[in-house]
């Protein structure tokens, strides 16, 4: 098999190809991870205007391995830290890089973390408290305005 640099789907790799609606050697779509999280927004708050430069300004303020370990944790709720050490491990993510970025991202109003009696717990933060306020003042967007 011949490397064309083309990223391309493995039966043996994504699994039942029927279910998931693949063919073997087909083109596999980089998933957008900003897209992603502003329809994780727009569930909770309905559509936003000025999308592009809401997304513009996600892009700014995090990184995709920050939202790569947003979407770790569950829709709702909370989790473990442990539980979110092996998820994270499975994809790659080392546990002192998924602790950093876990610290960052508390500050940032993205995710939410507190110690409870059973340990450290992890969720998303349950609306957009903080995550748009840096890029709009760093950048002078207005992508923000119509929220308040």
């Amino acid at each position: 098999m011949v490397d064309t640099g083309v990223k391309t789907s493995s039966i043996h790799d994504r699994g039942d190809a029927k279910r998931c609606n693949l063919k073997e050697g087909a083109p596999v779509k980089e998933k957008d991870l900003y897209e992603d999280l502003i329809r994780f927004y727009e569930f909770q708050s309905g559509k936003l205007s000025n999308r592009q430069e809401f997304k513009e300004a996600l892009r700014v303020t995090f990184t995709q391995e920050d939202l790569r370990m947003f979407f770790l944790l569950p829709f709702f709720g909370m989790t473990s830290i442990e539980k979110l050490e092996q998820k994270a491990a499975k994809i790659g993510i080392p546990k002192e890089e998924l602790h950093q970025i876990v610290k960052r991202l508390v500050p940032q109003g993205i995710i939410d973390s507190y110690v409870s009696p059973s340990g450290r717990l992890c969720g998303r933060a349950p609306s957009m408290s903080g995550a748009p306020s840096k890029p709009c003042l760093s950048t002078g967007c207005n992508c923000c305005s119509s929220r308040t």
